[in-house]
């Protein structure tokens, strides 16, 4: 803990390095320091600090959180993105939260920060409500990538994810519960052409792009027909009249 006013009216601090162990600090520590810079791991205290006192700040790398999510499966974040390994079925989760990179770390709230998830191979279930409670309210969560061996998606699991615009799916992926994407309005999947996914993405009015493509943007265009849009360059696919 850095307590209040401690290093106030230090006109010419320069440089002030913060650990990442950093759990408070209090008000005014460094008021009346013009010249200061704050140096620190992202996703800490101190860069948290900087940001709402309007102080410059300096990263001097990330600072990585883990943990257990069962027995066999684990989470870690680091820069951003949220990473569960391991294997087996992620318990389900309750509406209410409770998820444990949903709490807080050495003073900072992680899923006011997490922009990418990503499901490993041999994770073969995503829990109800995994990310529900954790990305309800979040601005930063753009981008979930699920790696083969997931089979389903589950209720709710990213619902209310504004800002969700990239989900990438693997073919083992053969069913959909309802309420997955709930209020992602914003949303393009990428997957393998002719899967499950694919499916449940024109049936929802969700454009799609095919795994391989380096097209930015891509949907249905009628009957047997899609599009494709790269660099300035819009593609039709398929056959048939227009």
């Amino acid at each position: 803990v850095i307590p209040y006013a401690a290093f106030q009216g230090c006109a010419t601090l320069e440089k002030a390095t913060l650990p990442a162990s950093l759990t408070m600090i209090e008000g005014m520590a460094f008021d009346q320091c013009p010249a200061v810079v704050i140096y620190g791991l992202l996703d800490t205290k101190a860069q948290e600090y900087a940001q709402d006192n309007n102080i410059a700040f300096e990263a001097t790398g990330a600072a990585t959180y883990e943990g257990a999510v069962t027995d066999s499966m684990r989470w870690s974040y680091s820069d951003g993105v949220l990473t569960i390994t391991g294997s087996g079925r992620m318990t389900d989760c309750s509406v209410n939260g409770g998820q444990p990179w949903e709490k807080a770390y050495n003073g900072v709230k992680l899923q006011e920060r997490i922009e990418k998830v990503v499901i490993g191979s041999g994770v073969e279930h995503i829990g109800a409500y995994a990310f529900f409670h954790v990305f309800a309210d979040c601005e930063e969560l753009k981008e979930v990538s699920v790696s083969t061996g997931v089979e389903a998606m589950p209720y709710a699991a990213f619902s209310g994810s504004s800002n969700l615009y990239k989900v990438i799916l693997p073919a083992s992926v053969q069913a959909f519960n309802s309420q997955v994407f709930e209020g992602c309005d914003r949303l393009m999947i990428i997957c393998d052409e002719g899967s499950a996914a694919e499916s449940y993405a024109d049936a929802h009015d969700i454009p799609v792009i095919f795994t391989g493509s380096n097209a930015q943007y891509g949907g249905k265009f009628g009957n047997g027909r899609r599009w494709e849009f790269e660099n300035g360059e819009l593609r039709i696919l398929g056959t048939g009249t227009m």
